[in-house]
């Protein structure tokens, strides 16, 4: 599945675990800076940041004031939503 999946996709899902983790363990908070996002998907900068801008675009990530970004609870159905149409694409 993760070869059928965009970079913006790849991006979501990294994110979404970073979630779904920090409500296990208090070590990985939701939060990702940039880097930490390149490091997690093998892909560089100039592509991640563009995607973390449309994820924000889509009202699915937020900016943490900081410099660090995190998916919105709100808008878990929506993330949900456009990984199933990316795999769908591909089907």
């Amino acid at each position: 599945t993760g070869d059928r999946l965009g970079t913006k996709q790849k991006v979501l899902v990294f994110m979404l675990a970073r979630l779904a983790l920090s409500t296990r363990n208090s070590e990985f908070p939701a939060t990702l800076a940039p880097k930490e996002i390149e490091s997690g998907t093998n892909l560089p900068g100039g592509t991640v940041r563009p995607k973390i801008t449309e994820l924000i675009k889509d009202r699915i990530v937020v900016q943490d004031g900081k410099g660090g970004y995190l998916v919105r609870i709100s808008a878990i159905s929506r993330a949900e939503m456009i990984l199933e149409n990316a795999i769908a694409k591909q089907e």
